[in-house]
């Protein structure tokens, strides 16, 4: 199983496991999160990739964090709380949720390789510092 399908298995877990710990049901945590119960179903089956705003939509409806919704408990960060600060980013990202799943499938692939990319060259930095060493 690769990483990507792995990531939506635990996403799907992750969010069933909030959801019955709520005593909700998935009609439940649809609507208060704005989607359809069907494409939240797919969400936790794993079967769909959920977009960053439809994660944050069910994160609200769950009170819980996108990262405990993708790693399964809260990241320990100096500050407790995310705050997008650039106005554009965040228009973009609204948008971007608004493409059909083809698009948005394309888009995220796009953001696989620019984070992908990034953490290769940071990796390469590391090892060319410790082999400078």
């Amino acid at each position: 199983m690769d990483n990507s399908n792995e990531l939506l298995n635990n996403i799907g877990e992750n969010l069933r496991s909030f959801r019955i710990s709520k005593g909700l049901e998935r009609k439940e945590i649809a609507d208060i999160s704005g989607i359809s119960v069907s494409q939240y179903g797919r969400i936790e089956n794993g079967t769909t990739k959920a977009s960053v705003l439809m994660l944050v939509k069910i994160a609200k409806a769950l009170n819980a964090g996108i990262d405990e919704l993708v790693f399964g408990e809260r990241m320990k960060t100096d500050d407790d709380s995310i705050v997008l600060n650039d106005k554009e980013l965040v228009q973009k990202m609204k948008e971007l949720d608004e493409l059909n799943d083809e698009d948005k499938e394309v888009a995220h692939q796009l953001l696989d390789l620019i984070l992908t990319q990034k953490k290769l060259n940071e990796l390469t930095n590391s090892f060319q510092k410790l082999s400078k060493k």
